[in-house]
Formats: structure tokens, C-alpha cells, sequence
């Protein structure tokens, strides 16, 4: 049942998802019908439903009445209704688009007084609600975009000057847009080496489409004064919290910051943690209240290089309760094995990892790869240890090759080539070219090694 469309979409409810939900389906099903029974079945699973038995299985145990068809009937039925749902929930909760709805339909009904009533509040609610976000300019936009394009006799009224508004509305949008856009222009120029300069003509420009421009500047200069000024609107709450600008600008600030600090350009380990930290506080990192175990893992791949062992710590500590993970021990011990891994402690990398049981096969291939560094770094260990890790590491991964992505299955088997040339060379010298073992999983430790 995992691949099935409708329990995709259930397993990212929350609660309140859950409920709004059923309230909503019972304005076209009653409790005691078919629909409703499938449905209760998976709500009350809610939190395993993403691990559901087959279908065959599903039915045989519990609705034995019906055929299988009949099941596949329902759930499609459930998901037609989901998709429904998943709009009125958006809507229900978001003032200013559903107001814009409004004046768009009761246009198109005719009912003129109402869509004007309905415009002059979504305008008050658009000049009132703090924050600058793209999202407001494109529904100032979009509402003078349905009062002009309609048959609303206002449209024709000097006063209101409708047409205006529109045209200026629309190019404030536009040109915000324009400058987000301009941003990625620099950073495609710089990972594609393609030229799209070509494509910039700008005029106009509103506050927000210049600190767009700002932005835009530290992309395509790596300037630090524009990062730093950025940098400082957005923690200064400038931008609408949750918005899409806040959330583009707070990434593009996070991996620009790891950019600067690697070519050296002068930022702080404490300019990383504010950053990073205001990034996870304001949710823009979060996923339904959650951080994904590969985004948690970033983050402490790029704090552990910059900050100390302590400090690395207790951001390991502060976050992980975040973490969406099934294993929460598992993932605090392969964090802190990383920690000491970036920071050269090798000897405090324990072999407690190993233990664990990762149900993620990178992890599992990193936890492995660790230990054999700590054992290569430890001169008194007996290499028939070692080795019976590497036998390890070489069986995880014939045992799921076809599961693993090719970058990483090319990796570990190029991490395990060098590991066993390194230990050959202390017996004779071997020239060792690690051009010739790329990509390589603990390149920044094998390029010291190899020296």
C-alpha cells in the first residue's frame, strides 16, 4: 500500500490535518458507509500509515465484504477528496488568498459592490500585516488584476484609477521576481559557466527588490559588506517570517556564509552558529515542525568545521530533539563520532556506533568508515581488526548495491581502495594518486594521508 497515492499524502498530516480531514469527508460520506470505514481504518494507523500491510491482506482481515476493486474505488475516492481537501485547508488558513478567491468569483458573478467591499479589506489587510514577502506584491497584483479584468464598472472610475495601480502593482511583482531570478543567474553562471547576463533589464524597483539586488550582489561577488547587510534585515525580522523570500534569503545566506568561511573571507564560526540557529528557530529548516536526518546532518558536516568540539556539541545537543528520526541514539552517537572525526580526535570515535542499527545505508557506511579511521589512526591495533571492518564495509555494500546511488557506491569502494594501499605503504612505499579515486567518501582524510 506504501506506493499508493492517497497514503503518501496521509502519512504528512499532522494531528489537526487529521481531524480538519474528517470533518471535511463527512460532508459527503456518513459514518456508518463504506468510505467512512476505509477511512477510520487508516486514522486510526495514523501514525504507522505509511507501513501498512498489502492491499489483499488489508481487505482479508478487515473488510472481507468487499472485493478488492471495490477497496481501489474507495481509496481513490478518499484521495479525490484529499486533493479537495488539501486546497480549502490551505485556503481556510490563509486570509489573503482566499479574500483574492473571492474577489475573483464574485466578479465573475457580478456582484460588483461585494468584490469591491472584499478588495478595500484585502487592501488593509495587505498595508497592515508586517513583513515584506513576494507573496503580498503578487496578490496586490492579482486583486487589481481581477477588478480591472472583469466587467466591474469600477474599472472606468478616474478616481479609482484602477489600471495604474495594476501596471505598477504588476511591475513592483515583476521586479521582484526579476532580482530573485538575477540571483540565481550569478550562481548558475558560476556552476555552469554559461553566460545569461543577456537576459537583465531592469527599471523599476521597489524596497524589497532592492535588498533583492543586494542579494543578488553577494551572490555574484561573494561581496561580505552585502552579505553582512542582508544579513542583518533578516535577522532584524525585515522579511515576513515563513514567507517565500525569507526562507530563499535565509538559504541562500546559510550556504554563502559556508562559502565565505572556506576561501577564508572573514566570517566568524559565530557568524555560522547565529545563522544556522536562526535558520532552524524560524523554521524555515523545519518540515512539518521537523528536521530530516540528511538536513540535520548537513548542518553538523558545516558546524563541526567551523566551531569547536564543545561547540559542535551542544548544537548536536540543542537540535537533535528536532530530528525526524526513528533512531534518535543512533543518529546522537554517529554526530558526535562525526564531531570528533572533523576535529581530528580520532581516538574519540567510538565503535559504539556500530551497534546501532541504521536502517539508512549511508549512515550505515559512514559509521563503519569512521571506526576504520579510528582503527588506522591507532598504531597498536592488529590489522586482522581492521580488516575484519573492511570486510564489513565491502559485504554492506554487495549486499545492496542495486539500493545505493551510484556516487556513493563509487565512494566507499575507492575509501576501502586507499585504506588498504595506505596500509601497504607502511611496509613499502606506493605511490598513491588520489586523482585516480574519485569520488572518495573521507576525502579530506585520505588527501591528508596520501601527502
Amino acid at each position: 500500500m506504501n506506493g499508493n497515492k492517497l497514503i503518501q499524502v496521509l502519512s504528512t498530516l499532522n494531528k489537526e490535518e487529521w481531524i480538519s480531514y474528517r470533518k471535511y469527508l463527512l460532508m459527503y460520506t456518513s459514518e456508518d458507509s463504506d468510505n467512512y470505514r476505509v477511512f477510520a481504518y487508516l486514522q486510526r494507523r495514523k501514525s504507522k500509515v505509511g507501513d501498512l500491510p498489502e492491499l489483499e491482506e488489508i481487505r482479508s482481515k478487515h473488510f472481507h465484504n468487499l472485493s478488492s476493486k471495490s477497496i481501489l474505488n474507495i481509496l481513490s475516492r478518499l484521495y479525490l477528496w484529499l486533493e479537495e481537501w488539501l486546497v480549502f485547508y490551505t485556503l481556510k488558513n490563509d486570509k489573503m488568498e482566499s479574500d483574492l478567491i473571492l474577489v475573483k468569483q464574485l466578479n465573475r458573478r457580478g456582484l460588483y459592490n461585494l468584490a469591491d467591499q472584499k478588495t478595500k479589506r484585502l487592501q488593509k489587510q495587505i498595508t497592515n500585516e508586517n513583513g515584506l514577502s513576494i507573496r503580498k506584491s503578487r496578490i496586490q497584483s492579482d486583486l487589481y488584476y481581477y477588478q480591472y479584468y472583469s466587467d466591474n464598472p469600477i474599472k472606468n472610475n478616474p478616481k479609482e484609477n484602477i489600471f495604474s495601480k495594476l501596471f505598477e502593482s504588476t511591475k513592483t511583482y515583476n521586479g521582484e521576481k526579476i532580482r530573485l531570478l538575477e540571483t540565481e543567474l550569478y550562481n548558475k553562471e558560476k556552476l555552469d559557466g554559461a553566460d545569461y547576463t543577456h537576459l537583465i533589464d531592469y527599471k523599476h524597483k521597489s524596497e524589497l527588490e532592492n535588498y533583492i539586488s543586494i542579494l543578488k550582489d553577494t551572490v555574484k561577488n561573494l561581496d561580505l559588506e552585502a552579505f553582512q547587510q542582508i544579513k542583518k534585515l533578516l535577522l532584524s525580522e525585515t522579511f515576513e517570517r515563513g514567507s517565500d523570500i525569507h526562507i530563499i534569503i535565509t538559504f541562500y545566506l546559510q550556504n554563502l556564509i559556508s562559502r565565505f568561511y572556506n576561501i577564508t573571507i572573514d566570517v566568524t564560526p559565530k557568524d555560522i552558529n547565529e545563522l544556522y540557529n536562526y535558520a532552524i528557530e524560524s523554521g524555515v529548516l523545519l518540515n512539518n515542525g521537523k528536521l530530516t536526518v540528511i538536513r540535520f546532518n548537513n548542518l553538523i558536516n558545516s558546524i563541526a568545521q567551523s566551531n569547536t568540539i564543545e561547540e559542535t556539541r551542544l548544537f548536536i545537543h540543542k537540535w537533535i530533539p528536532l530530528v525526524d528520526t526513528p533512531n534518535m541514539a543512533a543518529l546522537k552517537d554517529l554526530s558526535e563520532a562525526k564531531n570528533q572525526y572533523f576535529h581530528q580526535n580520532y581516538s574519540g570515535i567510538s565503535n559504539a556506533i556500530l551497534l546501532h542499527n541504521f536502517t539508512n545505508l549511508e549512515e550505515r557506511l559512514i559509521s563503519i568508515g569512521l571506526v576504520l579511521i579510528s582503527l588506522y589512526e591507532d598504531k597498536d591495533v592488529d590489522y586482522d581488526i581492521t580488516l575484519h571492518y573492511c570486510n564489513n564495509m565491502k559485504r554492506t555494500i554487495r549486499r545492496n548495491k542495486e539500493k545505493l546511488n551510484p556516487i556513493t557506491l563509487k565512494s566507499s569502494l575507492n575509501f576501502i581502495k586507499i585504506l588498504e594501499l595506505l596500509y601497504k605503504s607502511r611496509k613499502r612505499k606506493l605511490d598513491v594518486d588520489i586523482k585516480n579515486y574519485h569520488p572518495v567518501l573521507f576525502k579530506s582524510w585520505v588527501s591528508q594521508k596520501i601527502k
